[in-house]
């Protein structure tokens, strides 16, 4: 919790700096923007077996399989959606009355909520229930065969409550269409962290004939009875981000005076996240984001 304190504290004074520096420069805010979006990574928060007991100790659903068996660490990982507000400003020009068109500083707060995935498991288990014979040989044509899959999945989940800034550059903020690039960072608290442990089941019947092709099958998946979940209560972590924002910024407007300060925007960011959780250690791993919203300026 220190350690989320500190990082809040470091993100507010480089904050603090910025709008400083903007101040003896004569600038202010002239944009504000809203968006929403999600990320994903497969590269995952690795962990041992061991570790995830720290996180659900004493769990029922966890898997009594070897460690190697589960491939802990190794299914797709990571998954969030975020919800972003920020204030902007352009750089005042060495003439004292302009602004600069090609560069613009952002500082805001974004709420994230993300899911990792932990580990992924799967056992099967297959029982031959009957022989089918044919009526006039006797003979062996097919069997009925009936199979059960357990699906058990180890999850960590919080929500995220970050302090952002950027600096971008662009190819002119007065154009219709604009590209532009960057530079952000981010830091904050994870909030209600929690591990879940998911576990259900899918059964399935086939009818195979003598040499094993599969004639026909049914199946039933995850029913209300089979379907179980635990949940463990985690300590308060921290997390944060460095990024590289590329997007495409449209100007609605030319002629009519409200409609050229409303922009749409669309923005992907290529991460690298750190995560720190206090039960066992800090993750570090790449992402993409991928970003939509509403720009309006003054």
């Amino acid at each position: 919790m220190k350690r989320a304190i500190a990082i809040l504290v470091w993100a507010g004074w480089a904050a603090s700096g910025l709008a400083q520096e903007v101040v003896k420069k004569k600038s202010k805010f002239d944009h504000i923007q809203v968006s929403t979006g999600g990320e994903l990574g497969t590269s995952p928060m690795l962990m041992s077996r061991e570790d995830f007991s720290k996180l659900a100790p004493n769990a029922n659903l966890y898997p009594t399989t070897p460690m190697e068996d589960i491939r802990m660490g190794l299914m797709f990982s990571w998954n969030a959606s975020s919800f972003n507000v920020q204030l902007g400003w352009r750089p005042t020009l060495e003439n004292g009355q302009d602004k600069s068109q090609h560069r613009a500083w952002r500082v805001g707060l974004i709420g994230q909520s993300f899911q990792t995935n932990l580990y992924s498991m799967i056992t099967e288990n297959t029982e031959r229930i009957d022989t089918l014979y044919q009526a006039s040989t006797g003979a062996i044509y097919g069997f009925i065969d009936s199979t059960e899959r357990f699906y058990t999945n180890g999850y960590y989940r919080a929500t995220a409550l970050k302090v952002d800034v950027s600096h971008v550059w662009s190819t002119g903020w007065d154009r219709r269409f604009n590209l532009y690039t960057g530079i952000g960072i981010n830091a904050g608290v994870n909030l209600a962290p929690k591990t879940q442990i998911v576990s259900n089941r899918w059964s399935s019947a086939e009818v195979i004939d003598a040499d094993g092709q599969v004639i026909s099958s049914t199946s039933t998946y995850s029913s209300s009875i089979d379907f179980q979940r635990e949940t463990f209560y985690n300590k308060t972590g921290w997390t944060a981000a460095a990024y590289i924002p590329i997007g495409l910024d449209f100007r609605v407007g030319q002629k009519r005076e409200y409609l050229k300060n409303l922009h749409f925007f669309s923005e992907i960011r290529p991460t690298l996240n750190y995560v720190r959780v206090p039960e066992t250690r800090g993750y570090l791993f790449p992402t993409i984001q991928s970003t939509m919203g509403l720009k309006w300026c003054w």
